[in-house]
């Protein structure tokens, strides 16, 4: 879940985001992680910059396990603050996202509405998202309506506790058949 909230004017912040995903009938262990440099552009905009890459160990069928990894591709996003979430009775943004790699493209849009209250923060984004995956005779396009709710609860200024729900709902895939 995404807040409202941008970078000052020049400041940057980098992050390193990682998602672990196991399970499956088989054996199957995926570490997704995204490395992002976040930049203020203005007082309502910021840009970032990610470095999309993953490892993924499964069962190959025949009683042994495969391991790839590598870099996914990249991505980048502008976030335009509309309110702020302290100052306003909610905090609004728009968010944009491109990403390319070599085996697909994507873009993704957010409507993000939050609200700070001493320590605690509330936000909610509404998602849509559609992907094309790349094949040599073939592109396949999936149309994503998401919506994500999160709340924080800050210990400290830099150290805080989080949970975040989310639906996400693939709602047509189409195919474009090249030749």
């Amino acid at each position: 879940v995404i807040e409202s909230a941008v970078l000052a004017p020049g400041e940057k912040e980098l992050e390193l985001w990682s998602t672990y995903r196991r399970g499956r009938e088989a054996f199957y262990s995926r570490m997704d992680n995204r490395l992002e440099l976040e930049i203020g552009v203005t007082d309502q905009l910021m840009t970032a910059f990610y470095l999309n890459y993953s490892s993924k160990t499964q069962d190959d069928g025949a009683g042994g396990l495969v391991t790839e990894a590598g870099v996914d591709g990249m991505s980048a996003e502008l976030k335009y603050k509309l309110s702020d979430p302290v100052a306003d009775t909610f905090g609004s943004a728009l968010y944009g996202e491109v990403g390319l790699g070599s085996e697909e493209g994507e873009v993704e849009l957010k409507f993000i509405v939050d609200k700070r209250m001493d320590r605690l923060l509330i936000a909610f984004n509404a998602v849509y998202e559609v992907e094309a995956k790349f094949a040599a005779d073939e592109t396949q396009y999936e149309h994503v309506v998401e919506a994500d709710f999160g709340a924080t609860y800050f210990i400290r200024p830099r150290l805080s506790l989080g949970m975040e729900v989310r639906t996400h709902h693939v709602m047509v895939k189409d195919e474009d058949t090249r030749g």
